[in-house]
């Protein structure tokens, strides 16, 4: 390795105060092999010229040409691959990894060059410098002699070229000092070997050359060289190697090593990422609750069977309102339309009147009496094929085929069950399906009752748990008062199918004609209804075919006048309360999150800056071994990296465990027994992206500003 040195000066800028020229117009040859000295007194600038001619520094003026290519042409990542491959250093402070093993600073520079010590090269370097006994001793408990040796072994390690050597003997005894230059001078046999030193004796005894320097210039020379023609030095071009690079294993240890660097700090960043990753995590699955998917959820959950819709009007302010007791008698083929289905029925209602069982049901508990849980709210023209359509199972009897019969619903029989069947005065236990089957139900208002006859049981899914409990059960109302367990009971009474009796087609006309005079009006439709099938997509789609306080647009009715239909059923009514809940939520986790990834990435800045600053001589004596910027970064990714990682498990954990128990707290106070939030893939994501940003941010700033630095003021600490 020939090396050309040409004009060479270099001027160190002072913020306060006159600039410093380190080198000025410092011009010689250098050989392939044999020892040269490089003497002066400190501050001759003689540490500076080995630092430009390993690539720690760089240069103002002049040029260095090695093997006839100016480094000049060389980019950062070009000095990293030339001090990895063919220079080596050896430190006057050593420069060691001192919490190290020998063996394993040795085989530091075999880690940067992606190489593994199979051939015992590193054993085989410690031989030759003497220190094989010493292989597994920790560098902080061995002796600045034996220091030395390690620091030279570990330059040899990579056989370079060049071997540069700053004041090795400067702070060992003189008969240590003579074992190290004797020692360099046998490996000056086929290298050139550089050394700065200030002591004149030992350079004329071993040196092979003595260049000395005063004020930055050369002031003599023991053995000058002609200079060497590029063409002559591009002959002598030695061979290319790989980039090499630091082994991901050698980076994962060390970087890791690096968390518990200040373990006060990283505990403290921790706690605070835990909370950041997990509140975005948590918060996320209310920002992710969708009014419609969690209504097609639950009605999966809880058995649905049908569509019911309402019919809803615009107000004078563009919202629509509800009509909860009227609607006229559309034609549902539009809405079948919509719907994607075959058929659309209509519950008919009774006017203003409320359908009693009170002649029939036996002796009520006080707390229901008066109350019209045990009543009838309509009609439905039923027959096999509405069973077949709608999903509901005929559990007894057969479907109604004249006006003078009825079906009724498994919700209904439950209170004849219960409370017993009053057949001319005398209370009749029934205990089976057919006990009842065959008897007369009598309707009555006050106006009018309407005897029909049972024909059979219809399970329409009444599925509903705590209400069952009270209302055959005979357990006390829930709620103070009484008043959750009423609201719960009006909520399921929205779509009607549970206290409907199924009456066979014909019978609107049959009671329109034969009741006129007792109601004054013709019967109104309450309802309508469409089976509750086909894929999740079209269920979905089904589902969001509704306006009211949702604020959708009207849909079927007339738009014109603002009418539409509006979906209605116990879940509904529900899951819109915890919307409003859920938007609340929203309007201010947004800006919490917000606060705190932002607080968590200036703490995490705050964490990797110690971090640095801690291991800041360390990283600086990688960067002159060879490391590349992109093998700094991959050991500071890999300890922030683990770091985060377990922030993320234990995040997701504590986020996955509050979900569950938030959710459990919603499903409680909105009396739906099925999920309204959950913790999956998209939380998980969001996590991670927080976490990712939180840590690249914080961490990008102080490593930016270290890898700026060039490795000889990384190793100074200079600012």
């Amino acid at each position: 390795m020939a090396i050309v040195i040409e004009g060479l000066e270099k001027i160190y800028r002072v913020k306060r105060g006159a600039d410093v020229r380190a080198l000025k117009g410092v011009t010689f040859n250098l050989p392939d092999r044999g020892m040269v000295f490089i003497l002066g007194k400190s501050g001759c600038g003689k540490s500076t010229l080995l630092n430009v001619l390993g690539g720690l520094d760089g240069f103002d003026k002049g040029d260095v040409k090695i093997d006839g290519q100016s480094i000049k042409d060389y980019k950062a990542k070009d000095l990293d691959r030339h001090r990895n491959n063919y220079v080596g250093f050896v430190f006057q402070e050593n420069n060691l990894l001192e919490t190290e093993s020998v063996q394993r600073n040795v085989g530091l520079a075999l880690d940067l060059q992606s190489s593994k010590d199979s051939d015992g090269r590193v054993a085989a370097a410690l031989e030759s410098v003497g220190l094989k006994d010493l292989a597994k001793q920790k560098c902080n408990r061995i002796s600045g002699g034996q220091k030395q040796r390690v620091a030279i072994a570990r330059a040899l390690i990579k056989q370079p070229k060049l071997l540069l050597c700053d004041e090795p003997t400067g702070a060992l005894d003189s008969e240590t000092g003579e074992e190290i230059f004797c020692l360099l001078k046998e490996l000056s046999g086929d290298r050139l070997v550089v050394v700065v030193s200030h002591d004149r004796e030992s350079a004329e005894k071993y040196g092979d050359r003595v260049i000395e320097l005063k004020d930055g210039q050369i002031i003599s020379d023991s053995s000058p060289l002609e200079q060497q023609s590029e063409k002559a030095n591009e002959n002598e071009q030695t061979e290319k190697k790989k980039r090499g690079g630091l082994r991901f294993a050698r980076a994962y240890i060390t970087g890791v090593s690096y968390i518990i660097a200040r373990p006060i700090r990283m505990a403290i960043c921790l706690l605070l990422c835990l909370i950041t990753f997990t509140c975005a995590g948590v918060i996320d699955t209310i920002y992710a609750y969708d009014r419609d998917k969690a209504m097609l959820y639950t009605m999966d959950k809880m058995g649905s069977k049908c569509y019911a819709f309402a019919r809803a009007v615009k107000l004078d302010n563009d919202t629509y309102e509800l009509e909860k007791y009227k609607m006229p008698k559309w034609d549902a083929d539009e809405l079948a339309s919509l719907l994607d289905v075959d058929r659309c029925d209509y519950i008919y209602y009774v006017d203003n009147y409320t359908l009693f069982l009170t002649p029939n049901i036996g002796d009520l508990p006080k707390e229901l009496v008066g109350e019209k849980y045990y009543c009838v709210n309509g009609y439905v023209e039923a027959d096999e094929s509405f069973a077949e359509d709608y999903g509901f199972n005929l559990v007894a009897g057969r479907f109604a085929k004249t006006t003078g019969e009825v079906v009724l619903p498994l919700f209904l029989f439950n209170f004849f069950k219960t409370y017993g069947y009053v057949d001319g005065g005398n209370l009749v236990k029934i205990n089976t399906y057919d006990d009842l089957i065959g008897r007369e139900i009598r309707f009555a208002t006050h106006k009018a009752t309407i005897s029909l006859t049972l024909t059979g049981i219809i399970d329409t899914n009444f599925i509903f748990e705590k209400q069952a409990e009270v209302l055959f059960g005979g357990t006390p109302p829930y709620g103070k008062n009484g008043a959750d367990f009423r609201s719960d009971m009006q909520a399921i009474d929205m779509d009607m199918i549970h206290n409907t009796m199924f009456v066979c087609n014909g019978f609107y006309n049959y009671f329109t004609t034969e009741y006129t005079n007792e109601y004054n009006s013709d019967a109104t439709v309450l309802r309508v209804l469409a089976p509750y099938k086909g894929s999740d997509a079209q269920k979905l789609k089904n589902i969001r075919i509704y306006a009211t306080q949702y604020n959708g647009q009207p849909v079927g009715g007339d738009e014109q006048d603002g009418t539409c239909y509006h979906l209605v059923n116990y879940c509904g009514d529900r899951i819109c309360n915890a919307e409003d809940t859920f938007n609340r939520i929203k309007n201010y986790a947004a800006y919490a999150v917000a606060v705190l990834v932002t607080v968590s990435a200036l703490f995490i800045f705050y964490y990797a800056s110690g971090t640095i600053s801690d291991k800041r001589r360390e990283i600086g004596i990688l960067r002159a071994l060879g490391a590349s910027r992109r093998d700094v970064v991959k050991i500071f990714a890999c300890e922030h990296g683990t770091f985060a990682a377990g922030a993320i498990v234990i995040s997701l954990t504590i986020g996955a465990i509050l979900t569950t128990l938030l959710d459990n707290s919603f499903m409680q106070a909105y009396g739906l027994g099925t999920a309204f939030i959950s913790f999956g893939i998209r939380q998980i994501s969001v996590v991670v992206a927080v976490a990712a940003f939180a840590v690249v941010v914080g961490v990008a700033v102080p490593l930016i500003k270290l890898l700026i630095k060039k490795p000889v003021d990384v190793i100074a600490d200079r600012k």
